[in-house]
């Protein structure tokens, strides 16, 4: 991206997140969690039958023409290629849901939880207010929290303000392994990895 704003007021926040509810039904995607900034956004997805590129092909190419029609703008609102990260579920995925909800109130954009609780451009506020997000997966996010739903609820963010120093921003931002013509690579050691390969696939998760 440009490191420019993307979304300038509220109406273009909702408009992304119905073209968001759009783009995941129509390709099946599942989206799990999800968050938007005010210049970038961040995505956990597990794809079906329809590629990942096809998705974020509708999605982001229709909200830049949307951008750049109504502001009068032309050229491309993200400069580069959206960047995936393939994860090793079992591993990760509540500790990357984790992660990209926090992510308003790392950046400022909230000051606590209770507020957190009410940014409603993200997954975190369709995982505590039910039903307002019907399309995003929330009983896949849940289902390993016991209890009835408002135990689940509950659960869940009491995970969402714990500390974990075992994972970190970085790795959540780059992947822990790169898959290039010579295998896999640690993104430990960046120093072994040619410029080539940087731009290959990324994995978060272990050589198992």
């Amino acid at each position: 991206m440009e490191k420019r704003t993307i979304f300038e007021e509220d109406l273009d926040l909702y408009l992304f997140v119905d073209r968001l509810q759009k783009c995941a039904i129509e390709t099946g995607i599942h989206v799990f969690a999800w968050v938007l900034m005010p210049n970038h956004i961040h995505l956990l997805t597990k794809t079906g039958g329809v590629p990942l590129s096809t998705f974020m092909h509708k999605l982001l190419t229709g909200h830049a023409s949307y951008y750049n029609r109504k502001y009068g703008r032309v050229g491309h609102l993200f400069q580069n290629r959206y960047r995936s990260i393939l994860v090793q579920t079992e591993v990760y995925f509540h500790s990357l849901i984790r992660y990209i909800h926090l992510n308003p109130l790392k950046a400022g954009i909230v000051s606590d939880l209770a507020d957190l609780n009410e940014y409603r451009w993200s997954g975190h506020f369709g995982l505590i207010h039910a039903d307002v997000y019907a399309w995003q997966d929330t009983d896949a996010v849940l289902r390993d929290f016991a209890g009835d739903p408002a135990n689940q609820i509950r659960s869940y963010t009491d995970f969402l303000m714990s500390i974990d120093e075992d994972i970190s921003d970085l790795m959540f931002d780059e992947g822990s392994f790169i898959i290039g013509p010579a295998g896999l690579h640690t993104l430990a050691n960046k120093s072994t990895i040619s410029a080539s390969a940087s731009g290959n696939h990324r994995i978060l998760g272990n050589r198992s």
